[in-house]
């Protein structure tokens, strides 16, 4: 008997908190260490500063630190011109099973007018295939100003089946140039609060998973099971569009046999309806 075992989503809930991802920015690597001079202490960024955040990347250690001005939380994350260099950027890259509504978060950019025209901050959201093709591509904007400000942003929708997603910020257009806010450093993006949002509920960067559920058969034809250690759970199954189309309780073997040929998504709850997993599979025939 095969048996498939797939990265799965944690649907975000109030009594759910896990800011191993950093949708945040609460949590650092001290892997990438590196200390800012004086001047740094503008805009309340430490003058003294280590680490990128954990599973955000950046090219080079320069240009990314964290903040105590955050819009919730310890900390969020600001990205800047260093030495007049543009496009200092981090990204972040995931696995996921279904294509994401929309991106939303809080950001504010305090940035350097240059002969009277102020830059944007830049956003990309990418997601590639199981062949690393790109199968939906959205770019976005984000504008002066000097207190937080929610953004939300449709993502460009498929019908091919998503492998990874891969988000990008840039402090500023390409090849802008700064004179310098305080010395060479310019052009101050702060992040905080990354979310995605799917049809079947809302995602944070703060709950995404690399734990694995195991189901079995896949694809499946008439049953479908489920290895979890629990007594008490619900499950719901849902199709590719978000609607819910089945409902048990306390049954690790499903019966899945009226539904339709084509892939579907599973959430597995405990008996307080915390989500404990998801999962997809393949009905056939």
């Amino acid at each position: 008997m095969k048996t498939s075992q797939l990265i799965f989503l944690l649907i975000i809930f109030p009594c759910f908190i896990n800011a191993q991802e950093n949708g945040g920015f609460e949590a650092w690597d001290n892997l990438h260490t590196h200390t800012y001079p004086d001047e740094m202490s503008m805009n309340n960024i430490p003058d003294v500063i280590s680490g990128l955040p954990t599973k955000w990347k950046s090219e080079y250690d320069i240009g990314v630190a964290r903040t105590t001005d955050a819009y919730s939380g310890e900390y969020s994350l600001v990205i800047h011109n260093w030495y007049n260099y543009a496009n200092e950027s981090i990204s972040y890259k995931k696995a996921i099973q279904n294509i994401p509504n929309t991106i939303s978060g809080y950001y504010k950019y305090i940035a350097d007018e240059n002969d009277g025209i102020y830059p944007t901050g830049l956003g990309k959201v990418v997601i590639t295939d199981s062949n690393e093709d790109t199968i939906s591509l959205t770019n976005f904007t984000l504008d002066t100003t000097s207190v937080y400000q929610y953004f939300e942003f449709n993502l460009e929708q498929t019908n091919h089946q998503p492998d990874s997603i891969e988000i990008i910020f840039t402090n500023a257009e390409n090849n802008y140039s700064c004179t310098g806010l305080t010395i060479n450093v310019c052009n101050f993006l702060y992040l905080d609060n990354i979310e995605l949002s799917f049809t079947t509920g809302i995602i944070s960067l703060n709950d995404l998973s690399d734990n694995l559920i195991t189901s079995y058969p896949n694809p499946a034809t008439e049953y479908i099971n489920f290895d979890i250690d629990k007594d008490e759970f619900h499950v719901e199954v849902y199709d590719m569009t978000g609607e819910l189309l089945l409902i048990d309780k306390n049954n690790k073997r499903l019966n899945v046999s009226e539904l339709p040929t084509g892939l579907y998504f599973v959430r597995i709850y405990d008996e307080d309806f915390k989500v404990v997993g998801t999962n997809r599979f393949l009905k056939k025939y």
